[in-house]
């Protein structure tokens, strides 16, 4: 176990923390006596430091088994292989990557020759599977680290209710394990340690416990208190006519295909229905529940969830600026009431549309108030961070017009170009890096940055602390993020929400809204 206080890294500069160590020899110890474990740390205190002093601790005590390290995306395996490799290099590791796995024969050797296998669940469950791995060395398999395990975990809404089950892939891969195998489970947002912050968190704590009966493996904040990540948070209030009576424009689009969808089936939970959508609209829920009973999905009905699913997107496309040729005026429309009568109001409604919902950029305020915070800040590194890649491409273009060093991270590029952007990031002074929020939300450090951007807020909580904490803003060093609203939108009432959930959820979050032309009062 001494080795753990020395590793290669110390040399390099990164020394091992006392908790650290600590929480990496509880997790070792419990998985060699065959117990699994959930280690609860924040964002930036060095999980992947963890994560690899217990792969080197659990070889100590188990030198014959070898330990499967995996992550959600491959972005955050390759920084798992990277700083393997660099801290413990007497440790052998093997990424299990597309190249590797394209290639089977020299992917079975190099797993011969490995101490820790890392990769992502589909690959390795894949590679098992058709002896790539062989079963010899998957039946030395003794610890499956897994981080950011949450996401492993999805939530479907079924008729019955919400139902919590593991990702297929990783369902995949457990299946593929020696039965004896244990789980490190790892997550800067354990659902067991925000119990009760938010709806569905409870749900998914409670599937975790009986299904692991994890050890809580949690330091004190104390021994990471410099460390510790706060969130310096301005919401933005855009305001933008225009976006107003366009977000009314859609609300009235949703209004009428939901009443559409009564005059099918009756009155129905609105609220439930939505949350169905998807399994609807895949064909994998046949029954709707309407009140004490179940109406059978026919091809109107299936019509009218297309349209209320159409209606719901457009909010996302207009709070991202990606909403040309939409235009809205005030006009009579026939609306129910509460006690069922229509009448007539007036709405804004689409006077025009496009052809087809293509959802090209138009840039709105929230654009032009992006623009004035990253010139307010130039000389500074910033990170941008969009839903979509066309709007972030677009966002790209409109920097470089100003003369802003700009670089441009998405899923669509392969690793070697999304190395090199980020190496030019980094080293670049007062650069911008746009990047997709799918790409950036977990797993990407990028504690060069001086401030976030987001361009929409999202609705949950944890997912939000997660991309804030990309920049590595602790209560040593506070950093700058913005949040975009549009003011007098639904986005600023769901805004309004994130930001009660913040004060609840116990985080170390510094909260006010501005206006664009004090951001950096």
């Amino acid at each position: 176990m001494r080795a753990l206080a020395q590793p290669a890294a110390v040399a390099r500069g990164l020394e091992a923390r006392r908790y650290q160590v600590a929480a990496a020899l509880a997790m070792a110890e419990a998985a060699g006596e065959g117990r699994s474990t959930e280690l609860r740390l924040p964002p930036g205190t060095g999980k992947t430091i963890v994560a690899n002093m217990a792969a080197l601790a659990y070889r100590s005590l188990r030198p014959a088994c070898r330990v499967v390290l995996v992550a959600p995306r491959r972005a955050l395996a390759a920084q798992h292989g990277h700083y393997a490799t660099w801290s413990y290099p007497a440790m052998r590791s093997v990424l299990v990557n597309d190249e590797r796995v394209s290639r089977p024969h020299r992917l079975s050797a190099a797993c011969e020759k490995s101490d820790l296998i890392i990769g992502l669940p589909g690959q390795l469950a894949s590679s098992m599977s058709n002896l790539a791995i062989s079963p010899e060395v998957t039946a030395s398999i003794g610890l499956v680290l897994v981080d950011e395990f949450d996401e492993f975990l999805t939530e479907d809404f079924e008729i019955e209710g919400p139902l919590v089950r593991c990702e297929q892939d990783f369902q995949r891969m457990l299946a593929a394990l020696p039965a004896n195998a244990v789980l490190a489970l790892m997550s800067g947002s354990a659902p067991g340690a925000l119990s009760g912050h938010e709806p569905n968190i409870r749900r998914l704590a409670e599937f975790i416990e009986a299904t692991w009966q994890p050890l809580v493996v949690a330091p004190s904040s104390r021994s990471y208190a410099r460390y510790a990540p706060t969130a310096r948070v301005a919401f933005v209030t855009v305001r933008d006519a225009e976006a107003v009576a366009l977000d009314e424009a859609v609300g009235t689009d949703l209004i009428l295909a939901l009443q559409r969808l009564e005059d099918e089936i009756g009155l129905f939970d609105s609220d439930r229905v939505m949350r169905l959508l998807p399994g609807i609209m895949s064909g994998k829920i046949e029954l709707i529940p309407v009140f004490g009973r179940m109406v059978p999905v026919s091809a109107r009905i299936r019509t009218c969830c297309a349209a209320i699913q159409g209606a719901i997107n457009r909010y996302s496309w207009l709070y991202e600026d990606l909403f040309d040729g939409y235009e809205a005026a005030m006009q009579d429309v026939f609306l129910r009431n509460a006690e069922g009568d229509l009448l007539k109001v007036e709405r804004h409604q689409f006077t025009h549309r496009p052809a087809s919902d293509n959802h090209q950029p138009r840039p709105r305020g929230k654009t032009e108030a992006l623009l004035r915070l990253v010139a307010q800040r130039r000389g500074q590194r910033g990170v941008v961070m969009v839903r979509y890649v066309r709007l972030a491409q677009f966002i790209a273009g409109q920097l470089q017009a100003a003369r802003v060093p700009v670089e441009l991270l998405h899923g669509g590029l392969h690793d070697p170009e999304r190395e090199e952007a980020l190496k030019r990031f980094r080293t670049g002074a007062g650069s911008v890096l746009v990047m997709t929020r799918d790409t950036g939300k977990r797993g990407l450090d990028l504690p060069e940055a001086d401030y976030v951007i987001l361009f929409s807020p999202k609705t949950r909580e944890a997912t939000v602390w997660q991309e804030l904490n990309r920049i590595r803003s602790t209560v040593a060093i506070t950093k700058d993020s913005y949040v975009l609203v549009y003011g007098g939108t639904g986005e600023a009432a769901r805004a309004g929400d994130l930001a009660e959930l913040m004060r609840a959820s116990g985080r170390a979050y510094q909260i006010n809204w501005i206006e664009p032309d004090n951001a950096c009062a």
